[in-house]
């Protein structure tokens, strides 16, 4: 970069903006989160990477001076952001703005169209965040991606990170960590941000797991989601509010899991080879 990028209070008091709280716009401003995040985002200067929600544009420009041989995507489906972003990085020839909806961006076709995989990062607000992440498990992008690194709030990242059989092991944390190795990165407080939010935040990194993952994708969330769904029942009760008794019981033995033990103390692994048993014992599968 020919020069130090403007911070967000320079923006905003330049593009006479301020943040919406309708999409969750809280703009980083800390340096030390920022170098986290780049780390942990860049491996190598000719990098790909698609940035989810790019905002005023502070990491884009951080990531766009790591990869001087790569290319930046950056997402953003708000308007005045849209003209910040086209007023400060339309001379930087690695990024590339794309108006849209992190929800229904492209990933693979970028990979595809860059003839490689792609990283991607965000600071995503905690209203959409469950459900990129979630769609990034879908086997079309996961084999596309080499990385994720997201901040988002610090309870969310405690639920991805949580073991089975404690209180915050989820069907968020399993279905992630079905598909993700994930670690945490880099935390950052309230005042890390602009305006400052209510919450703590957390930086975590998904790794795309290399062992094969032999269960159906859909199969696999509705077991996790029917097994989880009653903590205070039995793994055979909770089963049984979706599932056919008999089916649940086939299942169970043919999975060698007991019926009596609670659903949010199985790995997910076990759920995996849950979910294919009850796949293959559901006529209607």
């Amino acid at each position: 970069m020919s020069e130090v990028y403007p911070s967000a209070f320079a923006l905003m008091k330049k593009y006479d903006i301020t943040p919406k709280k309708s999409f969750g716009q809280n703009f980083l401003i800390s340096e030390r989160v920022f170098r986290g995040i780049v780390d942990a985002v860049v491996q190598e200067i000719d990098d790909v990477v698609i940035e989810f929600g790019a905002g005023v544009g502070t990491l884009t420009a951080r990531l766009s001076e790591r990869v001087p041989e790569g290319l930046v995507v950056a997402v953003e489906r708000e308007r005045d952001m849209l003209t910040i972003l086209n007023g400060e990085l339309s001379q930087y020839d690695n990024v590339q703005i794309h108006e849209g909806d992190a929800m229904k961006f492209d990933v693979t076709g970028i990979a595809k169209w860059q003839g490689r995989p792609v990283s991607v990062c965000g600071n995503l607000p905690y209203n959409i965040a469950s459900q990129i992440m979630i769609a990034l498990t879908a086997k079309r992008n996961r084999s596309w991606i080499t990385r994720c690194v997201f901040l988002i709030q610090k309870e969310m990242a405690d639920r991805l990170l949580a073991s089975p059989g404690t209180k915050a092991y989820g069907p968020l944390g399993v279905i992630i960590s079905a598909y993700y190795n994930i670690t945490s990165v880099v935390k950052a407080g309230p005042n890390c941000f602009v305006p400052a939010p209510r919450v703590h935040s957390t930086a975590v990194q998904l790794i795309p797991k290399t062992e094969l993952w032999e269960a159906d994708d859909e199969w696999f969330r509705k077991t996790v989601h029917a097994a989880l769904g009653h903590r205070r029942k039995t793994l055979r009760n909770s089963l049984r509010q979706v599932f056919a008794d008999d089916h649940v019981d086939q299942s169970l033995h043919d999975a060698s899991i007991e019926g009596g033990v609670r659903g949010e103390t199985l790995p997910p692994k076990q759920l995996g080879k849950l979910s294919e048993a009850l796949r293959k014992n559901n006529p209607r599968s």
